[in-house]
């Protein structure tokens, strides 16, 4: 029988997978039968000949996903730059604006129709009572009106949040010190973890309406650490409650803030999980299993 060279390497006897021995040079090479009854072969492809064959295939078919290649990277692009606000960056797109930290400097920009980029500084370092410290976080109000910068000492565990007061010329409102995570559940309330000898305990909000706080969580075991998150639709805070093995996520409703912050699941040591919300459904992330 005749069979292409393209097949060879993979041939096999029905009765038993046969053992080639090929030499140096798959030119030409000839392979012993069988004591089964095996197919003799008599010409193989080298390994140049069938890697030239394929790249040959490839470039005749490539430029026909160049298109589809480039629509692909601009959904990826669009979807990065939908949800980069949840991001630790210092360079947040968050509806028409982008807020971004420059040289010590909080500035806001907006593409205007005519083409031209309008920048506002928002906050500088030079005007805060902080020395040897720098910007690492920053949260945008959902209505623009506040921004919350994180500040943290380059020397020591020290950290602080400003809050400056977007109006038409920008305001510094508030500073809460020894400030770890925080996050906005409303135009107008700030949640926020106070870090104490290296550890964060408590939760408070910070009603800027009222121009109060009040506690709002409190874990009672030195060995978790809390911080705080904002699912990506914006709908929930989960308060996350963590050792090195263990977890426990309480969640805030952004629509009701003043509520108590509700159980996901009571902690089970050994299990980590993470929540995420999204069209009605909260999803959990976790280890176990």
């Amino acid at each position: 029988s005749k069979f292409s060279p393209a097949l060879a390497i993979r041939l096999y006897s029905q009765i038993k997978p046969q053992t080639f021995f090929l030499t140096k040079n798959f030119r030409n090479a000839n392979i012993p039968p069988s004591s089964q009854g095996g197919i003799q072969l008599w010409r193989l492809f080298s390994c140049k000949d069938l890697l030239k064959s394929e790249q040959e295939h490839w470039n005749a078919f490539q430029s026909n996903y160049a298109e589809k290649t480039e629509r692909l990277k601009q959904r990826l692009e669009t979807h990065y730059a939908k949800y980069s606000s949840n991001l630790d960056s210092l360079m947040i797109r968050f509806g028409e604006y982008v807020y971004f930290e420059e040289d010590g400097h909080i500035c806001r920009s907006r593409l205007e129709e005519a083409g031209e980029v309008i920048t506002e500084v928002l906050l500088s370092m030079e005007d805060l009572p902080f020395h040897g410290f720098f910007i690492h976080r920053l949260r945008i109000s959902p209505d623009h009106r506040y921004i919350a910068v994180g500040l943290k000492s380059a020397n020591s565990e020290e950290s602080a949040s400003v809050i400056v007061k977007l109006n038409t010329s920008p305001v510094m409102e508030l500073i809460i010190p020894n400030v770890f995570s925080f996050e906005w559940a409303t135009h107008d309330i700030l949640f926020y973890t106070i870090q104490k000898n290296l550890q964060c305990h408590e939760v408070y909000l910070y009603d800027f309406s009222k121009k109060q706080s009040e506690l709002v969580y409190t874990e009672q075991d030195a060995r978790y650490f809390v911080d705080l998150y904002c699912t990506k639709d914006k709908r929930f805070l989960t308060i996350n409650s963590n050792s090195k093995t263990t977890s426990e996520v309480w969640l805030v409703d952004c629509h009701h803030p003043f509520k108590p912050p509700a159980l996901v699941q009571q902690r089970t040591k050994g299990i980590i999980y993470h929540a995420e919300h999204r069209n009605n459904d909260l999803y959990i992330l976790t280890t176990y299993g």
